[in-house]
């Protein structure tokens, strides 16, 4: 029986990332793993660029009210970009769901203080597990499905890489516009040699812009790329 995709934003009753949403931050999950029922032990990357509290505040802020159990690291990685470490609930969150369910394919990440979720699931497990949901958080948009299609498993699969997680938190969107519509006209390509100031006639753009925003996408990405290699090293 073949997998649909499942794609919904959710917002626990009570989860510490429902408190971020009139927070300047966003955050990706980089890895989980349960402790039993008890706790959640979980790695993610943050980036925080809200005046009014320091990311550090904020996490301690979530221990003392209980809604994680301990902070155990928050480091800067990058401008305005943490990996910070904790751990918190695991009984009723949606992570319990999908091991219960054995959904192991999925992506997920934090925004505005709403969960937004891509799962890949089998059509006879999709109504328990959209009803479990139900029993612990609000559905902010609604569940729909899909089939899935080569293109979708591609986007989940790279949707968990690392420099993936690091280029949607340290890139703006513009960044990300202009270096996606470089690589769709060929700009890398040796042999298409094509100019920033072609781009932007392409794209009907100022050529100062363009140029700006793809130097300063390529420089972060460089710096991301090393800043991983020296962290593997």
């Amino acid at each position: 029986m073949e997998e649909q995709l499942l794609t919904f934003s959710f917002r626990h009753g009570r989860d510490w990332t429902r408190l971020t949403n009139r927070l300047h931050c966003s955050m990706e999950s980089l890895s989980w793993h349960p402790n039993g029922t008890d706790f959640n032990y979980e790695i993610i990357l943050a980036k925080w660029a809200d005046k009014r509290t320091s990311i550090d505040s904020f996490f301690r802020r979530q221990e003392t009210i209980g809604l994680i159990n301990e902070l155990i690291s928050c480091e800067p990685i990058f401008p305005n970009v943490y990996m910070v470490s904790f751990t918190g609930p695991f009984h009723n969150t949606v992570r319990e769901n999908l091991l219960k369910y054995n959904l192991t394919t999925y992506s997920s990440s934090v925004k505005e203080g709403v969960q937004k979720w891509n799962v890949l699931i089998r059509p006879r497990s999709q109504f328990r597990f959209i009803r479990s949901l139900m029993d612990i958080g609000n559905f902010t948009v609604n569940p729909t499905l899909s089939a899935v299609s080569s293109v979708d498993m591609s986007r989940i699969m790279w949707a968990n890489q690392l420099l993936s997680k690091l280029s949607r938190l340290v890139l703006t969107d513009k960044e990300i516009e202009y270096l996606m519509a470089a690589g769709k006209l060929g700009y890398f390509n040796k042999r298409r040699n094509l100019s920033v100031t072609d781009m932007a006639a392409l794209l009907s753009r100022n050529k100062s812009t363009v140029d700006r925003s793809l130097k300063s996408a390529i420089g972060k990405l460089l710096s991301c790329i090393i800043a991983s290699m020296n962290e593997a090293n």
